[in-house]
């Protein structure tokens, strides 16, 4: 919010605090996360964090963001936008070879896709732009093949409790990835799987829940 409030009004008092936010969680040696997510949703004395914990930085796609819109801030310097693209590379490899993150790269529901959201973001965020473009091209294509019906449904998500929440929840994540391919021309909005599933067909088996509730979903 911070860095779209600068970018929209020029306002260094934005800008500085947004880069204040972004040294102490991921700069400054006494405060920062270390680039891992080990100890995600983990239960002391039964294990160091769980492959589902990766899930809790979903949203990692809105900070790359963020920290774009302040690259012409004199309060968020050239050695900041360095260290910062240091660590989500460290956090990137983590997330590619620890075993947490290989299983949760697995993950055939709403998980994996949004594992699939964080790689890419990252992966273009740092400018590896042909590896962003090949886990679309095979990866997030994948998703959408083992994901959604022909009639547009998620199987996946339509077993968990709360069916609408989470079909909207994954509908989201796989957005977010067609978003990310318009950036490396991967067309992730028209592809269709080998079984008849697709973005679009998702969104309209999941439209009429938001009149009908639950219900609409048979």
């Amino acid at each position: 919010v911070l860095s779209v409030a600068y970018y929209v009004t020029d306002n260094s008092k934005y800008s500085g605090k947004a880069a204040e936010l972004l040294r102490v969680w991921f700069l400054n040696d006494d405060t920062r996360m270390n680039p891992n997510l080990k100890y995600a949703q983990s239960a002391k004395g039964k294990n160091e964090g769980t492959k589902s914990g990766i899930i809790d930085f979903h949203s990692i796609y809105r900070l790359v963001d963020a920290i774009g819109l302040l690259e012409n801030s004199k309060e968020w310097s050239q050695e900041d936008d360095l260290r910062i693209r240091k660590w989500f590379d460290e956090y990137l490899t983590w997330l590619k070879t620890s075993k947490n993150g290989i299983d949760e790269s697995k993950s055939k529901n709403n998980h994996g896709s949004w594992y699939d959201v964080q790689k890419v973001s990252i992966l273009l965020f740092l400018g590896k732009i042909d590896e962003a473009k090949e886990h679309l091209e095979t990866y997030s294509k994948q998703r959408i093949d083992s994901q959604i019906t022909e009639e547009g449904k998620q199987p996946e998500e339509l077993a968990r409790t709360n069916g609408m929440s989470y079909t909207q929840f994954n509908l989201k994540a796989l957005f977010s990835l067609a978003e990310l391919g318009d950036k490396v021309g991967v067309d992730l909005w028209n592809y269709s799987g080998s079984k008849g599933g697709s973005i679009r067909k998702a969104l309209d088996y999941f439209l009429p829940a938001q009149v009908y509730g639950d219900d609409a979903f048979t």
